[in-house]
Protein backbone atom coordinates (compact mmCIF):
# COMPACT_ATOMS: atom_id res chain seq x y z
CA UNK A 1 0.00 0.00 0.00
CA UNK A 2 0.91 3.61 -0.29
CA UNK A 3 -0.05 6.07 1.73
CA UNK A 4 -0.04 9.68 1.16
CA UNK A 5 -1.97 13.25 1.13
CA UNK A 6 -3.59 15.97 -0.45
CA UNK A 7 -4.63 19.45 -0.21
CA UNK A 8 -7.06 21.70 -1.45
CA UNK A 9 -7.87 25.20 -1.28
CA UNK A 10 -10.26 27.63 -2.87
CA UNK A 11 -10.80 31.43 -2.30
CA UNK A 12 -13.98 32.56 -1.79
CA UNK A 13 -15.78 34.33 -5.30
CA UNK A 14 -19.20 35.37 -5.82
CA UNK A 15 -20.08 31.98 -6.78
CA UNK A 16 -18.28 30.03 -4.25
CA UNK A 17 -17.64 29.85 -0.64
CA UNK A 18 -14.24 29.69 0.95
CA UNK A 19 -12.89 26.52 1.67
CA UNK A 20 -10.08 24.48 2.23
CA UNK A 21 -9.71 20.72 3.07
CA UNK A 22 -6.58 18.05 3.85
CA UNK A 23 -6.88 14.80 3.66
CA UNK A 24 -4.58 11.54 4.20
CA UNK A 25 -4.92 7.72 3.12
CA UNK A 26 -5.04 6.11 0.10
CA UNK A 27 -5.21 8.74 -2.75
CA UNK A 28 -4.78 7.06 -5.79
CA UNK A 29 -8.02 5.17 -4.60
CA UNK A 30 -9.45 8.39 -4.17
CA UNK A 31 -8.16 9.89 -7.55
CA UNK A 32 -9.63 7.38 -8.86
CA UNK A 33 -13.19 7.07 -7.14
CA UNK A 34 -13.64 10.96 -8.54
CA UNK A 35 -12.39 10.27 -11.82
CA UNK A 36 -15.27 7.32 -11.71
CA UNK A 37 -17.72 9.71 -10.77
CA UNK A 38 -16.87 12.84 -12.80
CA UNK A 39 -16.80 10.44 -16.04
CA UNK A 40 -20.49 9.07 -14.82
CA UNK A 41 -21.68 12.67 -14.36
CA UNK A 42 -20.11 13.25 -17.53
CA UNK A 43 -21.61 10.42 -19.16
CA UNK A 44 -25.22 11.58 -18.61
CA UNK A 45 -24.71 14.87 -21.35
CA UNK A 46 -22.24 13.67 -23.41
CA UNK A 47 -21.21 11.05 -25.39
CA UNK A 48 -18.20 8.99 -24.65
CA UNK A 49 -15.54 10.80 -26.31
CA UNK A 50 -16.44 14.34 -25.40
CA UNK A 51 -16.95 12.93 -21.87
CA UNK A 52 -13.88 11.03 -21.80
CA UNK A 53 -11.80 14.41 -23.05
CA UNK A 54 -13.90 16.76 -20.65
CA UNK A 55 -13.20 14.52 -17.53
CA UNK A 56 -9.30 13.89 -18.02
CA UNK A 57 -9.01 17.83 -18.57
CA UNK A 58 -10.67 18.37 -15.72
CA UNK A 59 -8.94 15.96 -13.51
CA UNK A 60 -5.58 17.50 -14.71
CA UNK A 61 -6.61 21.24 -14.00
CA UNK A 62 -7.73 19.27 -10.45
CA UNK A 63 -4.23 18.22 -9.86
CA UNK A 64 -2.62 21.25 -10.62
CA UNK A 65 -0.69 19.72 -13.37
CA UNK A 66 -0.22 21.06 -16.74
CA UNK A 67 -1.37 19.76 -19.89
CA UNK A 68 1.08 17.98 -22.58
Amino acid sequence: FSFGAGCWAQNETKEHVGIGISNTGMGEDIMLNLLAYKLSQNLQKEDIDLALKDTIENMTTLSGRKKQ
